[in-house]
């Protein structure tokens, strides 16, 4: 077929980008086989293995097999690979912070978006790592403010649970006065407002600082800097 006439044209390590790029299509089309087919050509048949090889393999085709793993049933076994490879590349210094951050926020989205728990650094702190090393990752960004957000509902959910028999107005100052609260809420504000310092201000950041707004007690600075980036009048 025509992958098979590129080929022989032109091997995919030599023509990484196209190769990748052709990956990312027949996974979202739903042809595992065909991305499977491609990333054994530039990886071998033990995606782990080759991941683990020394030197590291560039991060893109990594980020490319690990991402296939994980969206074939093989969760555990990617959340490993990559955090093994980003502590190697980061030792490695072969490639720059900015790549080294994706590999970051790659799997603090994943622990983000499953139960499982994988025993190596909580979201938070890999997201951290990956603002640290590229402060204009705003993916990155748009997931710290996302976590954050998430832990903000969940400690809201936990106080109301523990409020039975209070008057509605008791109720608002117990949650204005609860420190692990507001500390999340003031990380998520900071998270979406960092998006649109990386100039990547999107709707759903919007309706994300609406959210917070609305839902929770927001300082003055807080406040202000809300309404500037959405335009909203007093």
């Amino acid at each position: 077929g025509t992958l098979s006439n590129h080929s022989i044209v032109l091997p995919p390590e030599d023509d990484l980008d196209t190769s990748l790029r052709f990956v990312a299509m027949c996974t979202k089309s739903g042809r595992p086989v065909l991305a499977r087919y491609v990333l054994r050509q530039l990886l071998g048949s033990d995606f782990a293995q080759a991941i683990g090889s020394s030197p590291p393999k560039k991060s893109a085709l990594v980020l490319a097999a690990v991402s296939f793993m994980y969206g074939t049933g093989h969760q555990g076994k990617a959340a490993e690979c990559l955090s093994e490879y980003t502590t190697r590349l980061t030792e490695s210094k072969l490639e720059s912070n900015e790549q080294i951050s994706r590999c970051h926020a790659k799997f603090a989205e994943w622990h983000n978006s499953s139960d499982a728990n994988y025993h190596f650094l909580p979201p938070d702190r890999r997201l951290e790592r990956a603002t640290e090393l590229d402060p204009k990752n705003h993916s990155a960004w748009r997931m710290w403010a996302t976590v954050h957000k998430n832990m903000a509902s969940r400690r809201d959910k936990f106080l109301s649970m523990h409020r039975g028999g209070k008057k509605k107005d008791d109720d608002k100052d117990a949650v204005r006065d609860d420190a692990e609260l507001n500390a999340y809420v003031e990380q998520a504000i900071h998270g979406f407002l960092q998006c649109a310092e990386a100039q990547h201000f999107l709707l759903q950041d919007i309706l994300g600082l609406l959210s917070l707004w609305f839902t929770f007690s927001v300082g003055e600075a807080q406040e202000t800097a809300i309404k500037e980036r959405v335009h909203v009048d007093a």
